[in-house]
């Protein structure tokens, strides 16, 4: 059985800032298990921080980043 046998249809979609060394550590590691994902970026800094925005504030309450949706 290979992992993309174990995978959702859908892929999952990190959301992730450029700098943060949190994004950085989950996105080592979804490559080293080669899942596959899409990448939805974060910025910290246009209009106050884009993790403060309601769509956001959805995915994660804790207005961090980075966020993985499964």
């Amino acid at each position: 059985m290979s992992n993309e046998d174990l995978l959702p249809e859908s892929q999952p979609i990190l959301y992730s800032y450029w700098r943060s060394s949190c994004s950085w550590r989950v996105r080592i590691a979804l490559n080293l298990k080669e899942i596959p994902y899409d990448i939805k970026p974060i910025s910290l800094i246009k209009s106050g921080g884009e993790q403060h925005c309601n769509e956001y504030r959805e995915v994660n309450p804790m207005e961090q980043v980075p966020a993985l949706q499964i």
